[in-house]
């Protein structure tokens, strides 16, 4: 596995950078040599796909806190200290379901990214002496620059697994295996439903069609077996 990781360098694949040899060396591999890659270049897929994620749960968690602010809080003294008592809520609550062994990764990934942005927060009200909700926005603005330019890694990537797969296996089984793993997957199933993925859904509808035609065949199967009985 590992030897295989440093012949195919998977993030060239991402990248779309990858040279003729290793499409050739995909091409010749043995089924189980193919099924590694494909484990190999869902990794790093998973990690690109859940922090884009992450960012953007972080900044709906955060924006829409800041939305229950009353109107009273004018200070930046007062948002700091709001935003100040929010990070030693979460920081407390990701303590406490560590020690009970509770914390999913992803909810850790989401209360760490909620931490950061209201940090930044914080850092931007002090050193800034535009008024605190100009400081907010602009920050907030800062941050959405960020998601967008993470969602453009995310959908680059993707584009270019398909692109890889389509030059080297074109429609076969190991096209229908990584449609069938991203599915599987929860935050790359998760992106593809909410941000969208031509590839994904031109091969997954090919998927879709196999199933159908094996239901239908079994159900002629069943008939003809119900025919036979009687």
């Amino acid at each position: 596995f590992h030897k295989y990781q440093a012949d195919y360098r998977v993030d060239t694949i991402l990248d779309g950078t990858c040279d003729d040899s290793i499409k050739n060396r995909a091409r010749e591999a043995k089924f189980d040599e193919r099924l590694s890659l494909i484990s190999l270049i869902m990794s790093p897929l998973d990690q690109v796909i859940s922090k884009t994620l992450a960012l953007e749960e972080g900044i709906k968690t955060v924006m829409d806190f800041i939305k229950t602010l009353p109107k009273t809080i004018q200070s930046k003294e007062e948002y700091i200290s709001v935003f100040q008592e929010r990070i030693t809520l979460y920081k407390k609550d990701i303590q406490e379901k560590e020690s009970s062994h509770t914390l999913s990764e992803s909810y850790k990934k989401h209360d760490y990214t909620v931490i950061e942005i209201l940090d930044e927060l914080i850092e931007q009200l002090k050193v800034n002496e535009k008024g605190p909700q100009e400081n907010i926005k602009a920050s907030l603005q800062s941050v959405l620059h960020k998601l967008k330019s993470q969602d453009h890694e995310a959908k680059r990537v993707l584009e270019n697994t398909f692109t890889f797969f389509e030059e080297v296996f074109g429609e076969g089984q190991e096209m229908l295996i990584l449609v069938t793993e991203m599915t599987l997957n929860k935050a790359i199933s998760k992106y593809i439903y909410s941000h969208g993925c031509p590839k994904y859904y031109d091969h997954n509808k090919q998927l879709l069609f196999e199933d159908k035609q094996n239901e239908l065949l079994e159900k002629i199967n069943a008939i003809n077996l119900l025919d036979f009985d009687s």
